[in-house]
């Protein structure tokens, strides 16, 4: 088990979705579905922002770059591509739930947390060897931080609800 890439690859997807949050400091949103309806449902509701999009691909693009710099390994063009695909797993997430009438914040246990890995690791097997093993720890890990960090954004503020 060489988990060595595979977490090079994730730390980046890790700002990216943390980062999206800091779009709530901004007080003027624009949501990324331009409020618009599929049925009696947004598409993807007010916690999908343009902003939120580029603040997490700007600082995903700067962890990728710090690791490339640091570690010569990570192909800094699949990492980039990666983080888009994180990001597009999350919207494509927010969009089923809309279909499924979970409301914004409502939990979905798993997807909730592995969302953005797992459209971002369908990707990177094209590029990178990942063994099953190395995927379940680091979507154990991934479900661990990303309760903890949740947590941690309620407490601060940037987040409504803990999970």
């Amino acid at each position: 088990m060489n988990i060595l890439p595979l977490i090079m690859y994730t730390i980046p997807l890790y700002v990216a979705n943390a980062s999206c949050t800091l779009a709530a400091l901004i007080k003027k949103r624009h949501p990324l579905d331009f409020g618009l309806k599929l049925g009696k449902h947004r598409l993807l509701g007010n916690g999908k922002t343009i902003e939120g999009l580029l603040i997490g691909f700007s600082l995903g693009s700067l962890a990728s770059a710090i690791i490339f710099y640091l570690w010569p390994g990570l192909m800094l063009s699949i990492s980039l591509a990666s983080i888009l695909f994180a990001l597009l797993g999350d919207v494509i997430h927010s969009f089923i739930k809309r279909r499924l009438g979970i409301k914004q914040g409502e939990r979905w246990f798993l997807a909730d947390q592995l969302d953005f890995m797992i459209a971002s690791y369908i990707y990177l097997s094209f590029y990178i060897s990942m063994d099953f093993l190395s995927v379940v720890v680091m979507f154990g890990a991934t479900i661990l931080i990303h309760r903890a960090s949740n947590i941690i954004a309620y407490y601060l503020g940037l987040k409504k609800v803990p999970w």
